[in-house]
């Protein structure tokens, strides 16, 4: 089953019609190689809302009041909700988007880190924007996990294609990381001990 979790906070307003396209664009190619998969589409502002639920994959659009911006980034309510309707589901692919940080969760990060970790879903975060990726790896997302995504449509489209239809549990891949971004994503992963790992773009480190 597909569980898209989808950052409408303000900051998103210039991202409105690429974001669009980019989550059809996810639930058709998922739909493809899973027709009769089940889809949920979960948004978070100010606060979090169940928009699609328990829907046919096939039957699954996305509309313009779905990614409507507004309010504030209530990122870590949005975590733990979607991670709770996929609780007990072997086959959940979640795919998180986001352009900002945490500011108004009564959930804490270290809530949203357990989550994370007890978690038996397939997870992607996608980070678009000024997105720090710090931030996914602070709540315990591996680096295979996170990807830097690119401001253009196209980027966009491709980025949420591969985190819901073709990255497999092991991570994207450095072609994938290619295809999603002309920013930075196109260095090579460095080696940390026994794991590789992708450099973090200069844009989004933290300073």
């Amino acid at each position: 089953m597909l569980y898209l979790l989808l950052d409408t906070s303000s900051s998103m307003e210039s991202y409105r019609g690429e974001q669009k396209s980019a989550v059809q664009a996810s639930i058709d190619a998922f739909a493809e190689k899973h027709p009769d998969a089940k889809g949920y589409l979960v948004t978070f502002d100010t606060s979090v809302d169940i928009r699609l639920n328990n829907v046919d994959i096939k039957n699954m659009k996305v509309t313009d009041e779905h990614v409507q911006p507004r309010g504030c980034t209530a990122l870590y309510d949005g975590i733990m909700r979607v991670l709770d309707i996929a609780k007990d589901d072997e086959a959940a692919h979640v795919v998180i988007f986001t352009d900002g940080m945490e500011n108004n969760s009564k959930s804490t990060a270290k809530d949203v880190k357990e989550a994370i970790s007890s978690s038996i879903a397939n997870i992607s975060w996608l980070a678009a924007g000024e997105a720090q990726i710090d931030a996914a790896l602070e709540l315990g997302m591996s680096q295979e996990n996170v990807l830097d995504v690119g401001g253009s449509s196209e980027e966009m489209r491709t980025s949420m294609r591969i985190a819901s239809a073709e990255k497999s549990s092991s991570g994207f891949t450095q072609m994938q990381r290619s295809q999603s971004s002309s920013y930075g994503n196109n260095a090579s992963p460095t080696s940390v001990g026994n794991h590789e790992t992708q450099p973090v773009p200069k844009r989004l480190r933290r300073e």
